[in-house]
């Protein structure tokens, strides 16, 4: 349990709420991480993967659900059914990631891709927290990145070009930066909406619900720089 002094303190609070955040989104990617080697490592799960188009959907609906859950239905949530949902993605996510560490075994690209991902994400999310401009005014902008992004991955659906691909990879990577900084800035100002009252329930569950939103940004930064950087491994 927090003082009452920490918990009516907002900046007092901001520092315990960041601290949070980072604690769950870095458990997240740890339990990702392990998720991933531990199913690479079996011939008969990753078949069990991979082979069956019906566990690939059956994944991808629950971690659709999982954050629509944590999304929508937060306040209703126990905190041990937030964290238990937010553990439960990083595992979904680290069976799909399993694949990954398959096909670029005996390659840099994983290590390269992560540690390249951890120095962006790291930079955005400082400039985040720090930053005295009104990052809101990004929502549009990001907004129509994204769509941009899904558009031009369904079109090269069809193309198939590789030019294309690597415009993707490079405007993905920039705009999950630019998303990282305007989450981050949101995460702080969330804390600060609380004002003076918030319990330690309350902590818990908005510090889960920022881990799962910069935990998101991470992972795409790092798919696209996966893909950078086998792009330039086959050039």
């Amino acid at each position: 349990m927090k003082d009452n002094s920490v918990l009516g303190n907002i900046s007092l609070r901001e520092n315990v709420f960041l601290t949070r955040v980072y604690s769950w989104m870095v458990v997240g990617l740890g339990l990702t991480g392990l998720m991933a080697w531990l199913f690479a490592q079996s011939e008969y799960l990753m078949r069990f993967v991979v082979s069956n188009p019906i566990t690939i959907i059956g994944i991808v609906v629950a971690e659709f659900a999982v954050v629509i859950i944590l999304g929508v239905r937060i306040k209703k949530l126990s905190t041990g059914g937030a964290i238990a949902c937010f553990l439960a993605y990083s595992c979904l996510t680290g069976i799909t990631f399993s694949s990954l560490i398959v096909v670029y075994a005996g390659t840099d690209i994983i290590s390269k891709a992560f540690f390249s991902a951890c120095g962006v994400f790291v930079g955005a999310s400082l400039y985040g927290t720090f930053t005295k401009r009104n990052l809101r005014k990004w929502t549009q902008m990001l907004f129509a990145g994204m769509v941009g992004i899904l558009v031009a991955l369904l079109i090269n659906l069809f193309l198939r070009s590789s030019a294309l691909d690597l415009a993707i990879s490079i405007f993905g990577v920039l705009m999950f930066t630019l998303i990282t900084a305007w989450d981050t800035k949101k995460i702080v100002s969330i804390n600060r909406a609380y004002g003076d009252s918030m319990t330690e329930e309350e902590l818990t569950k908005i510090s889960i619900v920022g881990a799962l939103d910069l935990y998101l940004d991470f992972i795409n930064i790092f798919l696209y720089l996966v893909k950078l950087f086998a792009k330039s491994r086959d050039n």
